[in-house]
């Protein structure tokens, strides 16, 4: 997990899993739920588990050279 310094933005929306699954909110709804919880911002890493970045507040594995990417990742982003 990563420890970011800015964690609170990605984090602060809704305070129940529950009551954020709902796929089928219509937009007044979704301005409602916004208005009430906050929204909250989905970040993933892509390319690979691996960064080669090395920020010292993150906890993400790093590597100056990390494995070879995977063909199929855009298939299992798309899909998740």
């Amino acid at each position: 997990e990563a420890k970011c310094p800015n964690i609170g933005d990605c984090w602060g929306g809704a305070s129940s899993s529950s009551d954020s699954n709902n796929n089928n909110i219509s937009g007044e709804e979704l301005d409602e739920f916004e208005q009430h919880y906050g929204t909250a911002t989905a970040t993933i890493m892509i390319m690979g588990d691996t960064c080669t970045r090395g920020c010292s507040f993150c906890a993400v594995k790093t590597s100056r050279k990390p494995p070879p990417l995977d063909a199929e990742e855009p298939n299992k982003v798309a899909e998740a």
